[in-house]
């Protein structure tokens, strides 16, 4: 299988890295491909390893790319790119660093020399629950008037006493949670919530923390699993690359998508920003839903040419114009080729 691609795990910048030489990240296959003070870490591959995501086929390739970003980032700051991004050729990674060059280095002046490091929690409901009906007033207020209440009013209070029971481990959570990110966002430099994974997870919380604090932020976490270690477990996992605070992504261009955009708008394949804007508007006053109330494919119209519109100023990111200023949209030129773009 030809090896003429190249991976891309992800981006450096020079300035920023101890041993300027290697970063001891080029052993076997891994090496740096530069454009001015940014360099990408690479290895070969064929363009078409990633074409079909068999499940046994990608997790030896992943841990790779894992390790990979793990290495480098004990040298320096990297941003991760997408796993499977693999481009033509040493050129198309130059042409990469160069059309994104100031996101990229935006992106490095945003996150400094820092890490990610994440934390999970989760809680013990059944020790949550004592306490709270051990310590909530309301709770305890209405324990006592279940107590001695007439048979005519039990079901109302239990109605009562379990509401006010939810309602006051709803609370105690939210304090627990209040208390870890007070906590550790004094030290951190931003954080961001991830998705809670099971039923018993109240937090799970990202933290870009600068590497000459990380020993601090370690230190905090050890004080609140003391604090709260009777009713809260915690899962620490880091340092890593700083994969939630990167709002850039990589994604390869695919002719076929760009083609059917550019017949959509009528455009040819060399255009320029204006014409693509021009055709755009044209389109939107045509078929838009508040200019044709009752076209019925008037919707389906407007959103195809939307589409097709963000298609095509997506890709003209990544691409640099000819000397009379226009793109070009030719097959044997964007086919393949990598985008590195901000999220929106």
């Amino acid at each position: 299988m030809s090896q003429s691609g190249r991976y891309v795990y992800g981006i450096i910048e020079e300035t920023g890295c101890e041993q300027s030489s290697h970063y001891n990240i080029t052993n076997d296959d891994v090496s740096l491909i530069r454009y001015r003070d940014l360099a990408a870490v690479v290895s070969p591959a064929s363009v078409k390893d990633f074409d079909r995501f068999d499940e046994q086929l990608i997790a030896p390739v992943l841990k790779h790319h894992q390790l990979v970003l793990e290495n480098v980032m004990r040298y320096c700051t990297v941003i991760p790119m997408t796993f499977g991004i693999v481009a033509r050729s040493e050129e198309d990674v130059r042409q990469l660093l160069k059309a994104a060059y100031t996101d990229l280095k935006d992106t490095f002046r945003e996150v400094g020399d820092s890490i990610e490091l994440n934390l999970q929690a989760t809680c013990d409901e059944a020790r949550a629950l004592n306490e709270v009906t051990n310590e909530n007033e309301e709770v305890r207020r209405l324990r006592l008037e279940l107590a001695s209440a007439s048979s005519d009013r039990v079901t109302e209070i239990k109605i009562d006493l379990g509401r006010a029971v939810l309602a006051a481990l709803d609370r105690a959570k939210q304090a627990y949670v209040s208390d870890v990110l007070d906590t550790l966002n004094k030290i951190a430099t931003r954080s961001c919530p991830g998705k809670l994974t099971t039923a018993d997870m109240i937090m799970n919380e990202s933290f870009l923390v600068r590497r000459d604090r990380e020993a601090e932020f370690d230190q905090k976490v050890n004080l609140l699993a003391e604090r709260h270690g009777t009713i809260l477990e915690f899962k620490y996992v880091g340092p890593m690359p700083p994969y939630s605070f990167v709002d850039l992504e990589a994604t390869v261009l695919d002719a076929d998508n760009v083609e059917r955009a550019r017949k959509v708008l009528g455009v040819g394949e060399q255009t320029t920003v204006v014409e693509i804007n021009d055709a755009y508007r044209k389109l939107a006053r045509q078929y838009h839903p508040d200019s044709n109330p009752g076209a019925p494919d008037g919707v389906g119209e407007f959103r195809q040419a939307t589409e097709a519109y963000e298609t095509l100023t997506r890709c003209i990111r990544g691409l640099e114009t000819t000397q009379n200023g226009r793109y070009t949209f030719k097959r044997e030129q964007i086919d393949g080729s990598i985008l590195v773009a901000r999220r929106r």
